[in-house]
C-alpha cells in the first residue's frame, strides 16, 4: 500500500522534478515522526496548487500537553483590568 507522502511525490515528479526527488529522499532519511510529518506538510501545499487537492493539515502546530498538565484542573490564566 502506497502511503499518502508516496501518492504526492509520484503525481507531483513530473511536475516539479528535483524538487519533489529532494523532499522525497529527505523524508526517507529522516527518523523522527516529527520531521517526516513536516515533510508531507511540505507535500500538501505544491499538490494543492498543482493538483487541485484540498490541502488539510493533518496535526496542530503544537504537540499535545503532557498528561500531568491535562490532570492538574483548572488553570488560571492571569488577571485582566
Amino acid at each position: 500500500m502506497m502511503t499518502r507522502s508516496q501518492e504526492l511525490c509520484r503525481k507531483l515528479q513530473p511536475i516539479l522534478g528535483r524538487k519533489v526527488d529532494q523532499l522525497w529522499m529527505m523524508y526517507l532519511a529522516d527518523s523522527d515522526p516529527g520531521g517526516k510529518a513536516d515533510v508531507e506538510q511540505t507535500l500538501e501545499l505544491p499538490a494543492a496548487k498543482h493538483l487541485k487537492q484540498d490541502y488539510q493539515p493533518d496535526r496542530a502546530p503544537f504537540p499535545p500537553p503532557r498528561r500531568q498538565f491535562c490532570m492538574r484542573g483548572e488553570i488560571e490564566l492571569g488577571t485582566v483590568s
